[in-house]
């Protein structure tokens, strides 16, 4: 169903990609046009405006799936492994992810909880805004160096870009303070109690199985009479972090709208 964008006034096909590209414009600075300005912080992903409580969206990702929950008046169905990759067609990749750096809500049995996220496009801001210890593209002088994978996560390609109208001057180059992918954080983030974990999994098989992920086998030490002695037993995890963990695809969906 095409609708009209309370923005500009033009049919928007995809209401979740022309938004975007309003919001894009509006993260690198190129003017618009607009009969109503997009917001001015953390904006919706679908109506553009911020600071309504209905437009706060969480994500379940679960095996191959994600499921998005937002009660945005505007939301529409979000196939989120299409979207997360775009096209030729539909460049526009400004989906809800997890941020990384935030404290996680899944605890060790319940995986499949849904988090809070940011949308994609809004989470240079959010770095800036939420996690100023960390360098991030608008917070470029921030201590600590940008974990990989949360960089991975909100990375731009140069198409969304182009399809939005951004002339190639106003793009940005990479930015390039960001860990390594085997990396931890330095010292002044494990002071500061912040934790990071390099990614481990494959992307999951069409079983929901997860390729090339077994059981860490126990170091067996041996006493002086050659016998061995009892594997220690790895202290035990109350929750999961965030940091690390694989962006969400295969099918998804968007549940609560009105």
């Amino acid at each position: 169903m095409n609708r009209v964008c309370e923005l500009c006034g033009e049919k928007a096909e995809n209401q979740r990609a022309h938004i975007g590209g309003h919001i894009l414009c509006s993260v690198r600075g190129v003017r618009e046009e607009l009969k109503k300005p997009v917001g001015d912080t953390l904006p919706c992903g679908f109506c553009g405006e911020s600071g309504h409580a209905a437009c706060n969206v969480y994500i379940q990702v679960k095996k191959d799936s994600a499921k998005c929950t937002i009660n945005c008046r505007l939301a529409t169905n979000i196939k989120y492994a299409f979207a997360e990759r775009g096209s030729d067609n539909t460049p526009c990749r400004n989906v809800p992810i997890v941020c990384g750096l935030c404290p996680s809500m899944l605890t060790v049995g319940k995986e499949s909880k849904s988090q809070p996220a940011q949308w994609r496009y809004n989470m240079e801001e959010h770095l800036a805004r939420d996690h100023p210890e960390y360098a991030s593209p608008r917070n470029p002088d921030g201590q600590q160096r940008l974990p990989h994978t949360v960089w991975v996560s909100m990375e731009l390609d140069q198409r969304e870009h182009l399809a939005a109208g951004i002339p190639l001057s106003q793009i940005p180059s990479p930015f390039d303070r960001v860990a390594g992918p085997d990396e931890g954080v330095d010292d002044l983030g494990q002071q500061m109690g912040v934790r990071y974990r390099a990614p481990t999994r494959a992307a999951p098989t069409g079983k929901g199985k997860v390729k090339g992920v077994g059981k860490p086998k126990a170091a067996v030490n041996k006493s002086a009479t050659g016998t061995a002695d009892a594997p220690e037993r790895p202290p035990r995890k109350k929750r999961k972090s965030n940091s690390g963990a694989p962006i969400a695809s295969g099918s998804g969906s968007v549940s609560g709208l009105k």
